[in-house]
């Protein structure tokens, strides 16, 4: 049976009873978009890699959960998006970043036109948005804590805070 040209929702259904083509065909499908989403908000290819591995195995094993109630990307997304929150919080909480690594790192992505918005479970002024937020986020990180101490200490002082 050709599922290539399946609706995710039928896919859902048919792996859900067990055909491991259609499982397999779900995950293909969506598995570069979750990439490049992943790239977008990880800002590292390694890590990017290892994120879209391990946010796909949560999507197939928790394929049981997806009601139905949106469309399949929207689902896939949330997760996405919760689980790549957290690695890059994780990921900047533990490195120490230099504005030249976020340089460095900034230069190592491929510039692409913007994909399809019929393709986007969400507006590209979103995922614009997602992207500046990140890298002002990237720029923070770069910053020291004690930067940011003597800056606040300095803003306060005399000001009974």
């Amino acid at each position: 049976m050709d599922t290539t040209s399946e609706t995710d929702e039928n896919l859902v259904a048919r792996a859900r009873g067990g055909d491991m083509d259609s499982l397999d065909v779900l995950v293909r499908r969506h598995q570069s978009w979750v990439f490049n989403l992943a790239l977008r908000m990880v800002w590292r290819r390694d890590v990017a890699e290892d994120a879209t591995q391990e946010i796909l195995i949560k999507a197939v094993t928790r394929l049981s959960t997806f009601a139905g109630q949106s469309a399949f990307r929207t689902w896939l997304y949330r997760i996405a998006v919760n689980h790549l929150l957290n690695v890059r919080k994780s990921e900047m909480e533990e490195k120490k970043m230099t504005f030249t690594d976020l340089g460095a790192s900034l230069d190592g992505v491929k510039d692409e036109d913007l994909p399809d918005e019929r393709t986007l479970p969400v507006e590209t002024k979103l995922l614009v948005e997602e992207a500046r937020l990140g890298c002002i986020t990237a720029m923070l990180m770069c910053v020291e804590r004690r930067d940011f101490r003597g800056t606040f200490e300095n803003a306060t002082a005399g000001k009974g805070g």
